[in-house]
């Protein structure tokens, strides 16, 4: 207990040493050494193994990936065959549109011809009827 002094107001022990001579890292870095050498056939099996399952992670997002690439481009086919389709339906409403138009004069039309044909009929029987009085 020489080299510590007491340290009154605090009740703890202050080592009374030289700054210089106290290394805290003293021996750190033999125990590592030699623990790196017990431990070297440790570490490789570990790194091997970490290596294996970093292989499986790999494939596994390599995997994703290419599922993820290949959904985006079903995804974007069905994107673009809706758009053609939207277009077709567009185009297959103004035919129809343009047809039902066609259809309507036609029956209009139609109806005129009929109704000019029945008068027709009627006159041309009159005008027989008229002749044959004669």
């Amino acid at each position: 207990m020489d080299n510590m002094d007491i340290n009154d107001t605090s009740g703890l022990f202050v080592p009374d040493a030289n700054e210089e001579s106290v290394d805290i890292y003293d021996g750190l870095d033999i125990t590592f050494s030699s623990n790196a050498e017990t431990a070297s056939p440790k570490s490789s099996q570990l790194k091997e193994s970490m290596d294996l399952y970093e292989e499986i992670v790999t494939e596994e997002q390599q995997s994703r990936e290419t599922s993820y690439s290949e959904l985006k481009s079903r995804f974007q086919a069905a994107q673009n065959q809706i758009i053609e389709l939207r277009r077709r339906v567009e185009q297959m409403q103004i035919q129809n549109t343009g047809l039902n138009t066609e259809n309507f004069r036609l029956k209009k039309n139609i109806s005129a011809l009929l109704q000019t044909a029945r008068l027709e009929v009627t006159r041309k029987d009159a005008e027989i009827q008229r002749l044959n009085q004669q």
